[in-house]
């Protein structure tokens, strides 16, 4: 719950229904170390070729660990994502 004003504005400001943030429940639990098998990270569960598209990834950084950095990751694919299917 500490993230989710804060990620509720970003989504707002994006467009996008405030409801999607909850998305983190089912993806990670809001762990912000959350880890898969396949290389998945942080709360949105960013891949790192995903995560590259809107994150600094690299050997020092992660931005996929930090919940607000990958909060308006979220929002700029899911937003995306959108305008390219209209749905």
């Amino acid at each position: 719950g500490r993230y989710l004003p804060a990620m509720e504005k970003i989504f707002q400001d994006a467009g996008l229904p405030p409801e999607l943030t909850r998305l983190p429940f089912v993806e990670s639990s809001f762990n912000t170390r959350a880890r898969s098998k396949v290389g998945a990270s942080g709360i949105w569960q960013f891949m790192r070729s995903t995560g590259r598209l809107f994150l600094t990834i690299n050997s020092a950084v992660d931005e996929r660990n930090d919940p607000i950095r990958a909060t308006e990751a979220a929002a700029k694919l899911l937003k995306l994502n959108y305008d390219s299917l209209q749905s």
